[in-house]
């Protein structure tokens, strides 16, 4: 399968069936993940001029502000802010088997939730074990072809309606993002040609995918 497969079968996912909260959950994981790409791709591209412009607006960066929010900080930071402070639970670790939040799941609820654990886990070993320059591939992707997804999600709810309006803030700063003149898509298109990468990108995608499948309950 074409990786551009995959990310059309992302696109095509019926948004509306997924817990809003959940969709914010893994976006904070995908975010963290993000960060942690990034910095292993500065050992390779620190002294290129787009990696550095664009980076600049990824990590350490003032570019959300929204409330009482604006620190400097990497993205996955402003959604933990917000998100785990409406829970009341400091981390992602509040989770885990053997909490109080966990154990308070259903028991149908606790399934989804480990089956989501599984793929997110393999996910995140593929990517640790990617070379730099497949995860600056894996990076550029996403710079091209997320902002299209963040905008279905985006339409899949009245996120001020449901309590979440840093995240609906938080998609469309990223669409702007990507999408302006000089922006993190055509600095990042500079910088590898992706049709070098095409079986890395299968994978990483249809990995993608299938963690936000989890999301989705029919």
């Amino acid at each position: 399968m074409n990786y551009k497969e995959s990310i059309q079968k992302i696109h095509d996912l019926d948004w509306s069936k997924a817990n809003p909260a959940r969709i914010i959950r893994i976006a904070i994981f995908f975010a963290k993940e993000f960060s942690d790409t990034a910095r292993a791709c500065k050992k390779l591209y620190a002294r290129v001029s787009e990696f550095e412009d664009f980076i600049s607006g990824e990590l350490d960066t003032n570019n959300l502000q929204y409330a009482q929010y604006g620190i400097t900080a990497d993205h996955h930071e402003f959604l933990s802010t917000f998100f785990w402070n409406r829970y009341n639970i400091l981390n992602e670790t509040g989770m885990k088997r053997g909490s109080a939040v966990y154990d308070c799941l259903t028991e149908d609820n606790r399934l989804i939730y480990i089956r989501e654990e599984i793929v997110r886990n393999k996910y995140e070993v593929y990517v640790g074990n990617l070379c730099d320059d497949e995860k600056m591939a894996t990076l550029v992707s996403r710079e091209v072809k997320l902002k299209g997804i963040f905008q279905k999600i985006l339409n899949a709810f009245d996120w001020e309606m449901e309590g979440y309006g840093y995240y609906k803030y938080f998609l469309e700063r990223h669409i702007e993002l990507d999408s302006a003149d000089g922006g993190h898509e055509e600095l990042t298109s500079r910088l590898i040609d992706l049709e070098d990468y095409e079986e890395v990108l299968e994978k990483f995608w249809l990995l993608r995918w299938r963690v936000y499948k989890t999301l989705i309950i029919n």
